[in-house]
């Protein structure tokens, strides 16, 4: 914890530990709920090998269905990095950045664009 002390500015978390920190605890939940699936897995259950929908997650969940913790798991990995880009987008708001804040909104216009023209 010592080191997150050293990574302020001017009183305040630097953007790079507040990404750090997002990254960190998306990746320790995505572990932790795939360890839980894992562990429902080889508990036994009669569940196992196929494949949920986002909607039906919810309840899955409710039932002990190993699938379902280990696609959630699999849903916290994916969305880790997106919540560490908005918390740099955060941080770069609050720093008043205006470069950076424009660079990323470009970025997300473009990937927008990229993918409203797959459909």
């Amino acid at each position: 914890m010592s080191d997150l002390k050293a990574m302020r500015v001017n009183g305040k978390p630097s953007p790079d530990s507040t990404i750090r920190i997002v990254l960190m605890i998306g990746m320790a939940l995505s572990l932790l709920a795939m360890a839980a699936g894992l562990g429902l897995a080889l508990g036994g259950s009669e569940h196992l090998g196929h494949h949920i929908p986002i909607k039906s997650l919810p309840r899955g969940l409710l039932e002990g269905d190993p699938t379902a913790v280990l696609e959630i798991g699999i849903l916290l990995l994916i969305v880790t990095p997106i919540a560490g880009v908005a918390a740099a987008f955060i941080s770069f708001l609050g720093k008043r950045n205006r470069d950076a804040v424009i660079a990323f909104l470009n970025l997300v216009t473009l990937v927008a664009s990229f993918a409203l023209t797959q459909r």
